[in-house]
């Protein structure tokens, strides 16, 4: 994830070394998901479109996972795929609305016609999450005031 965060930060020197260095892990899955960062520092479009079809076939792959590999898709032009991915997670679960609706490597796919429909289900998921940590008491139990 400090590679990811990097990159986001426009720090891809940074990023580079950071999936490098990630790549010697000895977890397969981290080390599959720092050569696929790699591969999209380095703009080699191929490797990294070809890592996160692998990593879209593990078994267990997390929404969040999903997520960062709608991003790349999308970052990469890959549209269609983008929204397969992304519609994917929020239907799985994974509907953090303010960060999908603000996140700048997701602007690519604001003209394609299911985005309107994916944002709108994240939101509506997101909004019920959120009435009901509210209606619970979360606010009081963590002492914070949700937005």
């Amino acid at each position: 994830m400090r590679g990811q965060a990097l990159l986001m930060l426009g720090r891809n020197q940074e990023a580079l070394e950071a999936a490098r260095k990630s790549e010697q892990m000895s977890h397969p899955v981290i080390r599959l998901w720092a050569v696929g960062l790699r591969a999209f520092v380095e703009g080699n479009r191929q490797e990294c479109l070809a890592v996160a079809e692998r990593l879209l076939s593990l078994k267990h792959l997390d929404l969040e996972g999903m997520y960062y590999l709608a991003r790349q898709y999308a970052r990469l032009g890959e549209s269609r795929r983008a929204l397969e991915v992304l519609g994917r997670a929020v239907d799985s679960g994974y509907y953090p609305y303010p960060a999908l609706s603000a996140d700048p490597w997701l602007e690519p796919l604001g003209g394609a016609p299911d985005w309107g429909a994916i944002l709108a289900r994240a939101e509506q998921r997101w909004l019920q999450a959120r009435r009901t940590f509210q209606e619970a008491g979360g606010d009081e139990v963590l002492d914070v005031r949700a937005p």
